[in-house]
């Protein structure tokens, strides 16, 4: 729901005049690089000693490149064959180019056609009509 009020209700910025006046007379001075000198709220120290102290602890990057993401590989058995009235909303069905069989596939009303369709499509086999 989040994502659908940030995306839908909320309103785009709107900067009237200069980018470059608006982000270092508005935006700058409301970032926290202008209040390094102020107490934080909680700790009593300054931002700016936190922030070195911080600063400290941090690790460097590794030297060598790593992949932030790791990749699985796995075959999907049959669930297209089940569900045959997903076809309708099936990423296949979008992705697939206009022609023959997506016609032929839209086309078939009976279910049972439908899904021994798809089963010769997984299969591998030689649909005859």
């Amino acid at each position: 729901m989040g994502t659908f009020r940030r995306n839908r209700l909320v309103p785009l910025l709107r900067v009237h005049g200069n980018l470059e006046t608006f982000n270092r007379n508005v935006m700058l001075p409301l970032s926290d690089a202008y209040r390094m000198d102020d107490e934080h709220y909680l700790k009593g120290r300054t931002v700016r000693e936190l922030f070195e102290e911080d600063r400290k602890c941090i690790r460097p990057l590794p030297a060598a490149d790593f992949r932030v993401c790791r990749v699985d590989a796995c075959t999907a058995h049959d669930g297209l064959v089940r569900k045959t009235k997903a076809w309708r909303n099936s990423i296949v069905r979008e992705q697939m180019e206009d022609g023959f069989l997506k016609d032929l596939i839209d086309g078939l009303a009976d279910e049972n056609e439908k899904s021994r369709l798809f089963y010769c499509l997984y299969q591998n086999r030689t649909v005859y009509r």
